[in-house]
């Protein structure tokens, strides 16, 4: 026999072989792309694995991953998200207090299938900023139309039962080495790139693999279409199993199947599950326990091909799978196939193990289910693979139509499902999905689930789940999880589950029915294990030795072996229970057990000659009445002739089963015929067999299923029921007893931490509130130790000596609590979390702050045996010294003991604060920086002194923080006293919204998820920006520019900031620039006067150059001829008005003069609009006179008057009285592009006169109800201003300085830009001085002698000379 190592070698090598005839393909990706780029390095190191848990080597701390499954780019699922956006949710995951986030590397869907590596380029390097892990699903079995199309054969071809054909399914053929081939060459490309990354936690080589299409709809087929019917690769695949397994004895075969094949090349593959349980002869000839076996080794050897190939191209980064966890279909015909320990198994035998396996863990929100835990997928797992467990996904969906309890019970349910992973022995665990997804709303039935399992919306505003989990990570992250479960132990188990590859044939009916249960054992305070068969032969009696139970829940088919163990069992004294099925009545292929009906007798004290199933489903999808039966179950353990019953309904139940030396605690009659008589339904015994050491366990069985059952108070009938069996018959006890109002409905666990502390965890699988009482003196050894609330921050009362404590518990809510030793016990088992006497929990504090000078409340709970007085302190990493450094603490609170909660105020102080010469680096959470805020206890103040820096530290705590600015100074441009403005380059990094359906989110979050809600001006800011004298004090404004904006990325603006006519002075300036929630004053009321006067007379091309700049930055004059005939004669502003003076057209078309206007940006036009101004033509020519709103693409809308007269006269209008200029640029008789907006006024004179002079004045233009309407209102919580001050020295008033500094935009106290000017360069410029002074001289002679020839038309010809 051929190794498998040696196989899978082969295999591989000859798919390398097909790799290898595409030369130059990782060249080709180098020759697109370049090298990549790797800004992680040396902010983390690449993890692996010690004592079970995630490890970065580079910060020598332990990682526990929680966080979010995150969809980025997936052509088949409609994900397309832009780089801004991908940018925008990483930083809203981390501020969530998420450390890793789950995606998807899906297979290139191009013609030359090479992935856009400059989006995965960014989205890894984005992670590393933000210092996120990765956990990246690589292989997938969907393949893009552009490689199926020319290959169809990487399709794989599955069997139409309904229609008896076969047809080419949606995913690849696991056998077809070139399909293979595809599967490597993507994980080679994608692995050789980032094989140094490590922002890449794990490469995740295959994703729930199956053999079927998991989305396909059957609704229109009654059970999946399996695939592996190919005869070119997949049938002697096939065959070739059966021959290695059989060891080329085809005699064995027909002995195991009951056939007579000549050889195995003729041995047919069954098309279609049996559908028939009891049909035994059928189900034994098809074989189709071996072709299940063969099915998840072909899925298995695909993986086995991705991890050694992953192996190859990056051995620095840990390899994973994903498979589904929980439940994902109930009937036995839909077995998926996709099987963890065959998997594991193979990767291992090919030479690359699985450093880890992932699930895919699913709760079901449904009251009376037990899966509302989802501790049995993990469990499952790690019971059975023996390696750690990463959940990576997990969630719930509020459009969850299939179990419609969800939509209510989500935001509560979700965060719960992290707490029992961890407790559940979980390495991490990725909720699913960071956003809705809101195209499924419109798929059929049931898909439309799929939509509601995000965190926040499609438009990424917050969901009150999202509230929920940050309080829960923050939590996490408070405490430190890693420190509490590396090196902790499992609880001792009580209960063996068994559940080998013999029962394949009923794999999802066992899988439900286990998980119905698996929840019943944990509200019982019983801990089960999973158990294959071969951990029952090998484990059993030795690395469990505190079971008590075995527990056979799905056992119709057994091994010999594991048969007679049986008798092994109670023989060992432990005791046995069965349910659902009369366990070992088949063997694995399904012939007959002979020993049967003798074992049921002497194990289980029953006579099964005449048992048939009187009712068994779940082979096929059914109506759910198809699916259960009723079944009323009476009490038989009293003399109550009429005994008390419970209405229940079960998928299976046995009829014509009599007991021999049993007793029966339960009877049934099923509602579905009522002729029939009672019968046994709950039967327990003594066994009747010889050869035990000691005492014999005792048996019991359930005629009928007990976990996947429905009723009107489920939870409580079965775990009536379970108690029945193992309480009262078996007498095993739960390690922790609740009682009172709700306990019955509570999930309890433990852990113990790895000094002996204890960590108890209680989930409320109900949607009501529980209040109740806890006795756990296995946990609390004595008033020596003492129970902290880590999830609520509170020390809990305990009562000695029954060590009992009172839980009050919300629907849905999960409690973490912490037993340890007093610090004052000198024992061991002190806190891990905080050894210190005095405790402290963060119970609220800004998950963002602005250097800007505002306080944030920040709450801290405290429990303390001394007087201590409490503070709180912003601290930022530095990555120089390795080290936290604190930038701004806050005023210690009154002196408090006891327990209780303080608030004090914490302030980011102003950017030029931090800035010092012994100022920690800034570096805002955008760019990188890592902030968090501690809570710090202190004690009496030491030799006298006061303050913090005088007292001692008895207790500290912290949590993260993101520190970003809002607004920020980049430059200041070049600034002489008597220069009209100044321009200052700002930026911003981030502003938060303020309206209350947006829940903080930033501003940007409506740019880069746009949904229409800002172009009315709903929402924006204010961007002052201010000149101030500082030798005043910095009271002494100069100047300022009010700019209203609603862009929350537009990182980079300039303003320019008009400067006053009289100069800045010589001393030093300070300008500075802040964010004002709410746009600003758009009205206008433009008095001239406040404008330096001047005249001027040029031709109008040039007339610009003579506006003065303070003018020109607001107002414009013009002249307008459309025959280029009428010309600028003046123009200027004398006091209190603006003139034009002009000559009217001597050809006969009208021209036109006046003042053009311009904002700063386009406002819309409001209903209120009203606009005036005040008008004079000194010659009483006739003229039409008007006001024009212009649009950016120089549209209009405007109102006109006639004027025939030389007196000031109003020219006043309303939006209503307003019409459209049909002439303008964009507009034609078709289409009226004017957009209701306006970004210039103009006033407007047309000369209907000719051959006259037009000398017009204009005066106090005002335009009222530009101002949207107050719709809602700043929160009176939010900052005024969000923003930093930053100084700048400026020059003196006029001349040069020897040097020029100012502050550095980056944060850093010993970058500046500096000018030095040494003498041989200030002589040069002085002779520049001159130079320009002579040719300035020059310039005015030469004006001043052509000013005639500006001024009448006889001169025209010299003035174009």
């Amino acid at each position: 026999m051929v190794s498998l190592h040696a196989v899978c070698a082969a295999v591989l090598l000859v798919c390398c072989t097909r790799l290898c005839e595409a030369q130059g393909t990782y060249e080709d990706v180098l020759e697109k792309y370049g090298p990549f780029d790797n800004i992680g390095e040396g902010k983390m190191g690449i993890l692996e694995l010690r004592n079970g848990y995630f490890y970065d080597p580079l910060l020598e701390e332990y990682v526990w991953p929680h966080g979010m499954a995150y969809q980025t780019w997936n052509k088949a699922i409609f994900q397309y998200q832009t780089l801004e956006q991908i940018d925008y949710d990483l930083r809203e995951m981390k501020r969530m207090h998420v450390n890793s986030v789950r995606v998807e590397f899906t297979y290139p869907d191009s013609e030359d299938e090479l992935y856009e590596f400059d989006k995965l380029d960014f989205l890894v390097n984005t992670a590393a900023t933000y210092r996120l892990r990765l956990w990246v699903v690589i292989g997938h079995q969907y393949l893009p139309k552009s490689i199926t199309k020319k290959n169809p054969d990487l399709l794989a071809l599955h069997y139409d039962g309904i229609n008896d054909i076969f047809n080419r399914s949606t995913i690849l053929n696991y056998n077809n080495p070139d399909a293979r081939s595809v599967y490597q060459r993507f994980i080679s490309l994608v692995l050789r790139r980032y094989r140094d990354a490590p922002s890449v936690g794990a490469w995740v080589i295959g994703n729930e693999l199956a053999m079927y299409d998991l989305w396909e709809d059957l609704t229109k087929t009654k059970v999946h279409r399996f695939v592996g019917y190919d005869e070119e690769y997949s049938l002697p695949s096939y065959r070739s199993f059966l021959r290695d397994r059989y060891q080329d004895d085809i005699g064995a075969l027909n002995r195991a199947w009951n056939t007579a094949y000549s050889s195995f090349a003729v041995v047919p593959m069954a098309l279609s599950f049996p559908p028939d349980r009891e049909d035994q002869s059928f189900i034994q000839k098809s074989g189709y326990h071996d072709l299940l076996q063969w099915r998840k080794t072909a899925i298995a050897e695909f993986v086995a091909v991705g991890a050694l190939t992953a192996q190859e191209h990056d051995p620095n980064h840990l390899i994973t799978f994903a498979q589904l966890g929980g439940i994902f279909d109930g009937n036995d015909a839909n077995t998926n196939c996709e099987d963890g320990p065959t998997i594991v198994a193979r990767c291992a035998a090919a030479g690359k193990p699985l450093d880890f396996y992932t699930i895919n863990n699913y709760p079901w929100v449904v009251t009376g289910t037990e899966l509302r835990s989802a501790d049995f997928g993990i469990s499952k797992f790690r019971d059975w693979l023996g390696i750690p467990i990463l959940v990576s996904e997990t969630g719930m969906s509020d459009t969850d139509i299939l179990l419609p309890e969800t939509a209510a019970r989500m935001a509560r349910a979700n965060p719960s499902l992290v707490w029992e992973a961890a407790m559940g022995g979980a390495v991490g665990v990725h909720i699913f999905h960071w956003s809705d997804r809101d195209f499924y709303l419109s798929f059929p039935f049931p898909f439309e689930r799929e939509a509601g399992f995000g965190m926040v919306y499609e438009n990424r505003t917050m969901k009150q789940v999202w509230w929920n989990v940050l309080d829960y990570y923050r939590r996490m992250d408070e405490i430190d999880l890693p420190r509490l479960l590396v090196g902790s132990k499992d609880p001792s188990k009580d209960v063996a589950v068994l559940w080998g590859e013999a029962v394949d044939l009923g794999y999802n009916r066992a899988n439900q029915e286990i998980a119905m249960i698996w929840g019943a054992f944990k509200r019982m305070g019983l801990q089960p294990r999973m158990m294959d068969d071969q951990q029952f032969r090998d484990e059993l009696f030795f690395a469990e030795r505190s079971v008590q139970a075995v527990y056979l829940p799905r056992s119709f088919q057994m091994t010999d072996h594991t048969f007679d163990q049986l008798y092994d069992i109670v023989r060992g004294g432990l005791h046995l229970h069965a349910s659902s099925d009369l366990p070992g009545r088949f063997t694995e292929y399904h012939a007959p057990q002979p020993k049967w009906e003798r074992a049921m007798d002497e194990l289980f004290g029953l006579n099964v000659s005449m048992a048939v199933p009187g009712f068994d489903s779940g082979v096929f999808k059914q109506n759910w009445t198809d699916t259960y039966k009723q079944m009323l179950f009476y009490d038989e353990r009293g003399d109550d002739p009429q005994p008390p019953f419970r209405d229940v309904w079960v998928w299976k139940m046995w009829r014509e089963v009599a007991t021999t030396h049993a007793r029966t605690l339960f009877t049934h009659r099923a509602v579905l015929n009522d002729t029939l008589p009672v019968q046994p339904a709950l039967v327990v015994a003594t066994p009747n067999v010889r050869g035990g050491a000691g005492p014999l366990g005792k048996t019991a069985v359930h005629l009928h299923s007990v976990g996947d059952v429905l009723g009107n108070d489920i939870w409580n009938d079965r775990r009536h029921l379970m108690e029945s069996v193992y309480v009262e018959h078996f007498g095993m006890r739960g390690h922790m007893k609740l009682s009172g109002n709700g306990s019955q409905l509570v999930v309890q666990d433990w852990r113990e931490c790895e000094n002996g502390s204890i960590l108890l965890f209680f989930m409320n699988l109900a949607r009501y509130p529980a209040n109740f009482t806890v006795e756990a003196p296995e946990f609390l050894h004595g008033n020596l130790f003492v129970l902290e609330d880590l999830t609520r921050g509170r020390m809990v009362p305990v009562t000695y000596p029954a060590a009992s404590f009172r839980l009050t518990m919300d629907g849905d809510e999960s409690v973490l609590l912490y037993s340890y030793a007093s610090a004052s016990s000198n024992l061991p088992e002190v806190s891990i979390v905080n050894p210190a006497p005095v405790k402290l929990w963060i119970s609220d504090a800004p998950r963002r702050m602005w250097p800007n000078g505002h306080s944030s409340m920040v709450s801290v709970q405290y429990h303390s045996d001394r007087t201590v007085q409490i503070g709180v302190q912003l601290q930022v990493w530095e990555e120089a010294t390795e080290e936290w450094s604190t930038i701004a603490e806050s005023a210690l609170s009154q002196r408090v003991a006891g327990a209780g909660q303080v608030r004090v105020g914490l302030t980011a102080p102003f950017l030029h604060d931090m800035l010092g010469s012994d100022a920690p680096r800034y570096v805002s959470a955008q760019e990188g920086g890592v902030h968090r805020i501690a809570a710090v206890a202190y004690g009496s103040p030491q030799n006298g002194g006061a303050g913090p820096g005088a007292a001692e530290v008895v207790s500290r705590t912290h949590v993260q923080t993101a520190v970003v600015w809002g607004v920020k100074i980049e430059s200041v441009g070049p600034l002489y006293g008597d220069a009209a403005f100044v321009e200052v380059r700002v930026t911003w990094h981030e502003l938060p919204s303020y309206l209350e359906e947006e829940a903080k989110s930033p501003l940007d979050r409506a740019d880069v998820w746009p949904d229409g809600k800002r172009n009315d001006g709903t929402e924006a800011y204010t961007l002052v920006v201010v000149v101030e004298d500082a030798a005043v004090g910095g009271s002494g404004e100069l100047a300022r520019a009010v700019v209203g904006h609603s862009d929350g990325s537009a990182y980079n603006r300039t303003v320019k900031v008009p400067l006053p006519r009289t100069g800045v002075p010589a001393s030093e300036c300070v300008v500075w620039a802040q964010m004002i929630p709410g746009p600003p004053p758009l009205d206008i009321d433009e008095r001239f006067e406040e404008y330096e006067q001047f005249s001027m007379d040029w031709m109008e091309f040039e007339r610009e150059m003579q506006v003065p700049e303070r003018v020109r930055h607001r107002w414009m004059p013009f002249v307008y001829s459309a025959t280029n005939d009428s010309f600028l004669m003046e123009a200027g502003i004398d006091g209190a008005q603006a003139y034009v003076t002009a000559d009217s057209n001597n050809y006969g078309a009208y021209g036109s003069l006046g003042w053009s206007y311009r904002m700063d940006y386009e406002v819309p036009l409001r209903d209120g609009l009203e606009a005036s101004f005040l008008f004079r033509e000194e010659n009483g020519h006739a003229c039409n006179v008007s006001i024009q709103l212009v649009d950016e693409n120089g549209n209009k809308k405007l109102f006109w008057m006639l004027v025939e007269q030389s007196s000031w006269v109003e020219v006043r209008a309303r939006l209503s009285e307003f019409v459209i200029d049909e002439s303008g640029p964009s507009l034609n008789s078709s289409a009226i592009a004017y957009n209701n907006q306006t970004s210039r006024i103009v006033l407007n004179v047309q000369m209907l006169e000719r051959h006259d002079q037009y000398r017009c004045r204009f005066q106090h233009l005002r335009v009222t109800g530009l101002n949207p309407p107050p719709q809602h209102r700043v929160p009176d919580t939010f900052p005024a201003v969000v923003g930093i001050h930053r100084p700048a020295l400026l020059l003196p008033r006029r001349g040069f300085a020897p040097s020029l500094e100012y502050l550095s935009p980056i944060f850093s106290p010993t970058e500046s830009y500096s000018l030095n000017f040494p003498l041989a360069a200030n002589i040069g410029i002085l002779l520049a001085l001159v130079v320009l002074l002579l040719a300035t001289i020059l310039v005015t002679i030469i004006w001043q002698s052509t000013k005639k020839a500006r001024q009448y038309p006889m001169y025209r010809g010299i003035d174009r000379a």
